[in-house]
């Protein structure tokens, strides 16, 4: 890893890679997602290559105003990739540690205790939620950085392999029993039948509001950057109703504005009619006004 400066403020996590993934899935080759919760409100994301190495180790997961007891839940998912736009995940595997015992046992295996160390490397197991797999452990291995007493550039010590892209032969998976069975190309089969499973576990009201809102997208959002996203569509859509209740506003005064001696004469009905617009488009303005300033200049996590 490049030198970075250390901020004396925060913590910095990498995550370096992950071992054993390929048992907890029948097909052949599949990009794990890896995501990291602190305290049940910061989130980070990357997706592994199908070797289970972190292309990208540049990217590192940086949190602020946490203790040594704040908890740090780790997350493997697997996404269909038979459909491009598929956001549906599967949670293959978990883990939760408190962040003192993180750093504890960076300690332990760096071999020396009460110093913190710059830059470590730590695996940790996770396990896979069915009990078939529940024998079959997952060492993800990531890399915490303690917040330093003052500013200083730190690098990664332990070597890590490059990353390659390869492809994976068959894996025998040893289920409870004893058994084997091998990846075949039924792989696509069971990836169509999870997806068949998706579609009916929606509700049809469910379906019915994701045909014009964003609930489906915000219902399946798991981090900062699928909220991001949300909140993005959002944005938009509050712009485009701003102006088109403004629109509608100016519409109301300007026939509020017509005398009763003009040529056009307007009917008690129709009087009433734009003045119960003229309310409506004044909540509306109302909700819009209050969404734009609590919302739109605001970080993700505020969001949630």
């Amino acid at each position: 890893m490049e030198s970075v400066v250390t901020d004396p403020e925060a913590w910095d996590l990498t995550i370096i890679r992950a071992q054993g993934l390929r048992l907890m899935r029948p097909e052949k080759s599949w990009r794990p997602i890896v995501t990291l919760e602190v305290d049940k409100h910061i989130r980070h994301e990357a997706v592994l290559g199908v070797d289970g190495q972190n292309p990208n180790l540049k990217q590192y997961f940086r949190f602020y105003d946490v203790k040594p007891t704040s908890t740090v839940e780790m997350q493997v998912w697997h996404r269909s990739q038979s459909k491009k736009k598929s956001k549906k995940r599967n949670l293959v595997a978990s883990a939760t540690h408190s962040l003192g015992d993180l750093l504890r046992r960076v300690e332990g295996e760096k071999g020396v205790l009460g110093k913190r160390s710059k830059t470590s490397l730590l695996p940790q197991h996770i396990l896979a939620p069915s009990p078939h797999n529940a024998s079959n452990s997952t060492r993800l291995t990531v890399s915490p950085r303690p917040p330093s007493p003052s500013p200083s550039s730190s690098s990664c010590d332990a070597p890590v392999p490059p990353y390659t892209e390869t492809d994976i032969t068959a894996v025998d998976l040893e289920v409870g029993n004893g058994k084997k069975s091998s990846s075949s190309s039924d792989d696509k089969g069971k990836a169509k039948e999870e997806e068949v499973k998706e579609v009916q576990k929606n509700q049809w009201w469910e379906t019915f509001l994701g045909n014009f809102t964003l609930y489906l997208d915000l219902r399946d959002a798991r981090t900062d950057s699928d909220f991001e996203a949300v909140l993005q569509q959002l944005k938009m859509e509050w712009t485009f109703m701003g102006g088109f209740l403004a629109a509608i506003g100016a519409v109301d005064v300007a026939i509020f504005a017509i005398s009763n001696d003009s040529v056009v004469h307007l009917s008690s009905l129709c009087l009433s009619s734009v003045a119960l617009s003229s309310i409506y488009t004044g909540l509306g303005v109302t909700s819009l006004a209050y969404f734009i300033l609590r919302y739109y200049f605001s970080p993700p996590h505020l969001f949630l």
